[in-house]
């Protein structure tokens, strides 16, 4: 039986597929915003595959590293973000500061190695769930 969480993290999976080529067809008519719309593309692609990796590390049998999976899975979707704050970015006009991005990946990346020791998982999601609250705050500041 496949569970609820499976078939809601699918759905969203799906629907960013669709998205990503909507923004992808659409950026071709973007004109001076295809920047931006290619970066929006970017996030859903990203979106859609962190999704695929959490719903692979739900699947995964005996003998496999289910961890690694969520820990991909994350950092795809923090990716996606990055993504997404670039696209607004360009299309507000201003610069897209990369130290952000850096900064947000380097904790992603450090919460996710500590997340593949056991009883890691906790802290990996307290880090990476902390970190994207204050980088979507500062998405929405922009």
């Amino acid at each position: 039986m496949i569970s609820a969480d499976i078939v809601a993290f699918a759905m969203v999976a799906v629907m960013q597929t669709v998205l990503a080529v909507v923004w992808l067809v659409g950026a071709r008519a973007a004109g001076d915003q295809r920047a931006a719309a290619h970066h929006w593309t970017a996030f859903a692609v990203f979106s859609a595959v962190g999704f695929m990796l959490l719903i692979l590390s739900r699947q995964a049998g005996i003998g496999s590293h289910p961890e690694v999976l969520r820990a991909a899975g994350n950092i795809v979707g923090v990716v996606a973000f990055i993504a997404l704050r670039r696209g607004v970015a360009q299309f507000v006009g201003r610069p897209a500061s990369t130290a952000w991005d850096v900064v947000l990946l380097s904790l992603v990346l450090g919460a996710s190695v500590i997340g593949l020791f056991p009883e890691g998982g906790r802290t990996r999601v307290a880090v990476i769930s902390a970190a994207l609250g204050v980088y979507i705050i500062a998405i929405a500041a922009a």
